[in-house]
């Protein structure tokens, strides 16, 4: 700052100008504020360029990733126009002839790119969590329904945890979580053939094999809630149906989207249909 202070008052000005730029080609004054200026200028894009494209490496989410890289290229192309608006002004110094306009058309496009870019990188992330947000209450409301049958067979599992505005995100990890506790506790209602039934049952159907997967789940499901709604006892630890759990690469997206399928196929006419045909399991 202290240097371009002095510069700017060594730099003669005769005449107004809104163009320091092209007044100032061939000062020796004004360029060397220019390259101050314009130095400072290159040297903060190039820091930003090495930290926005370092950081996206380690950057999990892809929204974040994409947008890091984005403001990396816009700082990139800042570098860019930095360097090229500095060469002008050596050029001018050195008394080269330059086609202005096209100098100029140049500059700005390398300009314009940059701000555009900066401005893209840094509303990415933003629209990411806005895409979230929305993709997590729409998974809520598909899993809304699983959740309430399952928890009215089960209400002990809800957690009691009070919060005065949850966000969509916390409430679908609580939704998940509950009906993975239901399903626990469910299952010791379930004979141990219950699946195998379940299966049957839904293979009799002309479904893609995750579809079939999400029925059959769905069916053992509905049993299990009839029973422990009627009133039944828990099967024997040796007769029930064994607990699912959790593997080793366990998903939450993944989890997430088989329990929108089961939701989905809980409330098809095909969960009720093996009722009625020896499905239910025995009291």
């Amino acid at each position: 700052m202290t240097a371009l202070t002095v510069l700017f008052v060594l730099t003669p000005r005769p005449e107004e100008s809104d163009n320091f730029f092209e007044t100032n080609m061939g000062s020796v004054p004004g360029t060397a504020y220019y390259v101050v200026c314009f130095g400072s200028l290159g040297l903060a894009m190039t820091v930003a360029t090495r930290l926005f494209w370092g950081s996206s490496r380690h950057a999990g989410a892809p929204w974040l990733r994409s947008g890091l890289r984005t403001l990396g290229t816009g700082s990139a192309f800042g570098v860019l126009y930095s360097l090229f608006r500095t060469l002008l002004m050596l050029v001018g110094l050195l008394h080269i002839t330059v086609e202005d306009a096209r100098a100029n058309h140049v500059a700005d496009v390398l300009q314009c790119t940059s701000i555009a870019l900066i401005i893209l990188g840094s509303s990415i992330p933003a629209i990411g969590v806005r895409w979230r947000v929305l993709r997590d209450w729409r998974s809520l409301r598909d899993i809304r329904p699983l959740w309430a049958v399952l928890t009215r067979a089960v209400p002990h599992v809800v957690l009691d945890i009070r919060s005065l505005r949850p966000c969509p995100r916390v409430r679908l990890h609580r939704a998940v979580i509950e009906i993975r506790d239901a399903t626990l506790v469910l299952a010791d209602y379930a004979p141990a053939d219950l699946r195998e039934r379940a299966d049957a049952a839904a293979g009799r159907y002309e479904l893609t094999p995750e579809r079939s997967s999400a029925l059959a789940e769905a069916i053992w499901l509905h049993e299990a809630v009839a029973a422990k709604l009627a009133g039944s006892s828990p099967a024997p630890a040796e007769n029930a149906q064994p607990s699912p759990r959790l593997p080793a690469d366990f998903d939450f997206d993944v989890e997430v989207d088989r329990l929108r399928a089961i939701s989905e196929a809980y409330q098809s006419p095909a969960v009720r249909a093996p009722a009625g045909s020896g499905m239910a399991p025995a009291h």
